[in-house]
């Protein structure tokens, strides 16, 4: 069974569960969806920009975000096809970013997830990319353990449940760690990621591929892993992120 038949049986088995609660569906397992609603209910999550309780972005927060989504084409060159973003890493944008990247459990990070695929659907509506595989940036496996979970691939979960696109993690990993790119010139940010990341060539060949991540700085990150995609057999790299830096 390859990832798409696992993605389908996935939403066929919550379909009911995700009608109300869409973001219970980016959570690994039964125990931790069960988990997650049992921790909402003594600590309920508040909105990351207005602090109301028992979400982590409420519904009026949401509409006021979305009325002023206005994509950013980052200027890119190759191996990068094109690199959307649905807006400026400035403003109310920025602290939910900051709060899916740095502040919230997994539950509260599932349900920004779900917000910010929706915004990046609204941006694809708008191309016209042919796309048939959607991954993450992956971080490091000792990242991740840190964190306890990779904030770009929960978005790009949710973007592929959203638009049925094929859902492959296991396509690239970063195979070596590397240092924070924050403050890092491009320069140093090209050299930091170099060879950083590994693409599987049996999951890779002939796929037009959608990488997704959180922030757009230099774009030294996102052609890094353009690289390794295209050498592994990719056709053609697309990315799209939820903010850009001006």
């Amino acid at each position: 069974m390859d990832d798409l038949d696992r993605w389908d049986d996935h939403l066929r088995q919550y379909s009911r569960e995700a009608q109300a609660h869409p973001e219970l569906l980016l959570l690994s397992s039964p125990l931790e969806r069960l988990w997650a609603r049992a921790v909402a209910l003594v600590f309920p999550a508040r909105c990351v920009l207005c602090d109301r309780i028992d979400t982590p972005l409420c519904a009026e927060c949401q509409r006021r975000l979305d009325a002023a989504i206005s994509p950013v084409r980052v200027h890119t060159a190759p191996p990068l096809n094109h690199v959307i973003a649905s807006g400026l890493h400035d403003g109310e944008l920025r602290r939910v970013v900051h709060a899916i990247k740095f502040k919230s459990d997994r539950y509260a990070a599932a349900g920004l997830a779900v917000y910010l695929a929706g915004r990046l659907a609204s941006v694809l509506e708008r191309t016209t990319w042919k796309i048939d595989t959607v991954i993450s940036v992956p971080l490091h496996k000792d990242r991740q353990y840190e964190r306890g979970y990779n904030q770009s691939q929960l978005i790009a979960l949710a973007l592929a449940q959203r638009g049925a696109f094929r859902f492959s993690p296991q396509l690239l990993i970063r195979h070596r760690a590397t240092r924070p790119q924050v403050g890092l010139s491009r320069a140093n940010r090209l050299i930091n990621v170099e060879n950083a990341f590994r693409a599987d060539p049996t999951l890779a060949a002939g796929r037009a591929v959608l990488l997704v991540d959180d922030v757009c700085t230099t774009g030294a990150t996102l052609a890094a892993c353009a690289t390794a995609l295209l050498e592994a057999g990719a056709s053609r790299v697309y990315a799209v992120t939820v903010t850009a830096a001006r």
